[in-house]
């Protein structure tokens, strides 16, 4: 049976011998010393659920992680402790915990299935500036909240691709380039975004659309009133009935006589026919 005196000489090459009941015993200092996960997992497993809240929190996270740690003891680490950590090991934080990681620890996640193993609780407690130091282009915007998403500014927005347009607020629809919006590739895609989503769309985005392949169906007579002549003038005979008044006359004579029968003139609202 070894003394206190005598566990607190030992070297790092000896914890493995030590039972459970002993490891308390051991100084900060030497639980300080063990410098890799191997070393850790050389104690046993009972002897490394013994170690004490003062001794997790004096291990050397940044060498050891967290992989050998019971989520109990992940839930004792110091806010020091978790700024060392890399992005592999942020699934093993709560939600009070996630807020000690820096700015270059969350612009280190690669991309999205490293974010989602994060938990839904534990991402949705990342804060307003911490959401800002992602990085958009490689994780995109599924697994933040709507109000996480609405703490984007233009600039990361700039990196959302049309996947993932129908998850921004309608606040932030005006943000998106002109680049962005041309990159819709179909109705689907466009059909997909709210009715409040579409109405947000400015004049200038409006001119950005590809309307040969996305359509005109959901924007509003204002908005159509904002096409371009050469916008409507890509529009096929399905698109003609959302034309307003003062568009339909930018209509070329081969789109005019393509309209097959009375049934699709009449497709068209009273006003425009007239």
């Amino acid at each position: 049976q070894l003394s206190v005196e005598q566990i607190q000489s030992l070297q790092l090459t000896d914890y493995r011998y030590l039972h459970a009941h002993q490891i308390p015993r051991l100084t900060s200092s030497q639980v300080q010393a063990i410098s890799s996960d191997w070393w850790f997992t050389r104690l046993s497993t009972e002897a490394r659920e013994a170690m004490t809240e003062q001794q997790i929190q004096a291990l050397d996270i940044a060498r050891v992680g967290t992989r050998s740690l019971s989520d109990s003891q992940v839930a004792l680490l110091k806010p020091q402790q978790i700024s060392s950590l890399t992005y592999r090991e942020f699934s093993r934080l709560g939600p009070a915990q996630v807020v000690h990681l820096t700015p270059s620890q969350l612009r280190s996640i690669p991309n999205n299935w490293w974010f989602t193993r994060i938990s839904t609780e534990t991402r949705a407690a990342l804060n307003a500036n911490q959401v800002r130091s992602l990085d958009i282009n490689r994780l995109g915007i599924l697994g933040l909240t709507e109000q996480q998403v609405s703490f984007l500014d233009a600039d990361p927005l700039a990196s959302v691709t049309f996947h993932e347009f129908h998850e921004l607020p309608p606040a932030q629809i005006p943000l998106l380039t002109a680049a962005q919006i041309a990159s819709i590739p179909d109705h689907w895609w466009f059909a997909r975004w709210s009715e409040e989503a579409h109405e947000m769309l400015g004049p200038e985005q409006i001119r950005a659309l590809r309307v040969d392949a996305v359509g005109i169906r959901e924007l509003q007579p204002h908005q159509v009133n904002a096409l371009s002549t050469s916008q409507v003038q890509q529009l096929s005979l399905e698109q003609f009935r959302y034309l307003t008044a003062e568009k339909v006359t930018e209509l070329t004579p081969s789109q005019i006589s393509s309209i097959p029968t009375h049934w699709w003139f009449t497709r068209f609202p009273e006003s425009v026919r007239a």
